[in-house]
C-alpha cells in the first residue's frame, strides 16, 4: 500500500539509487506504479482530502453530518414543494414565512415523490403549546398536516426538524420551535407532530391553512441515512 496506517506517504523500498549507477526499469515501474496508486485512491485527511471517494462519506468523514437540500424564497404562493428526498433519513427547515392574511403554518409529506400528498383529517397529528405573554396555552389535534404553528399568524420564524423521514415502520416525528406574530405581539410556539402511518416519505411541501398565499425565506438541510 502507498500508505501506512496513518495515512502517510512513503516511497517503496529500492527507491533510493546511488548517483552514477544504473537504474533498473523494474524498480522505476514499480515506483510509478506505487505513485499512481496513491494518486488514484481517495485522499486522506491528514494529506488534505476527505478519505473518501463520494460526498457523503467526505461530509461524514469531515464530521459534517448536515448538507444543504435547497434554499427557497416564495413570493406569493400557496405551496412550496421539495422532491427527491428519499435518501434522507433527518430534515431541518428554518426560515420565516408570511403569509398574505393570517394563517397557520403546515407541512405536508408524500410517498410517491410528490405525485400526491398525504392530506386526510386523521393523517397526522400535532401538539401545539404557545406563550402569550405570561399565559401559557396548549392544544392538541388529528389533522390534514403537520403543524410548524396551528395558530392563526401575520408572521413565523422557525427552526423545524423533522426525524425519521425516509424510515419505513416508524412514525416521522416533526418538532418545531417557532416565534409568531399575532395581532401585532411576538409569542413563542413550540409544535410537536408526526405522521399517523410508518411508510418512507420522499417528498414535503409547505402550505399554510385556509390556501392562503405566503412569502418567506427558508433553509432546508438534510442528514442522509
Amino acid at each position: 500500500m502507498p500508505r501506512n496506517g496513518s495515512g502517510v506517504y512513503s516511497l517503496p523500498a529500492g527507491s533510493t539509487f546511488t548517483p552514477n549507477t544504473l537504474a533498473q526499469s523494474s524498480v522505476v515501474n514499480g515506483i510509478n506504479n506505487d505513485i499512481a496508486t496513491d494518486l488514484n485512491t481517495p485522499r486522506p485527511i491528514v494529506a488534505g482530502g476527505t478519505g473518501a471517494p463520494d460526498v457523503v462519506t467526505a461530509r461524514t468523514n469531515l464530521g459534517i453530518a448536515w448538507e444543504i437540500i435547497g434554499a427557497y424564497s416564495p413570493s406569493g404562493v400557496t405551496t412550496v414543494v421539495v422532491t427527491g428526498l428519499s435518501a434522507f433519513r433527518r430534515l431541518r427547515l428554518t426560515g420565516y414565512v408570511i403569509p398574505s392574511s393570517t394563517a397557520s403554518v403546515f407541512i405536508q409529506t408524500s410517498t410517491d415523490n410528490g405525485s400526491s400528498y398525504a392530506g386526510g383529517a386523521t393523517d397526522y397529528t400535532y401538539q401545539d403549546l404557545i406563550a402569550a405573554n405570561t399565559t401559557i396555552a396548549a392544544g392538541r389535534s388529528s389533522a390534514s398536516a403537520m403543524a410548524i404553528t396551528a395558530n392563526s399568524v401575520s408572521e413565523c420564524v422557525f427552526v423545524s426538524t423533522i426525524e425519521n423521514f425516509n424510515v419505513s415502520g416508524i412514525n416521522a416525528v416533526m418538532n418545531t420551535m417557532s416565534t409568531i406574530l399575532q395581532s401585532g405581539v411576538r409569542n413563542v410556539d413550540f409544535s410537536g407532530a408526526a405522521r399517523a402511518d410508518n411508510t418512507a416519505r420522499n417528498a414535503l411541501r409547505m402550505l399554510m391553512g385556509g390556501s392562503v398565499a405566503f412569502s418567506g425565506n427558508f433553509l432546508l438541510e438534510g442528514v442522509r441515512g
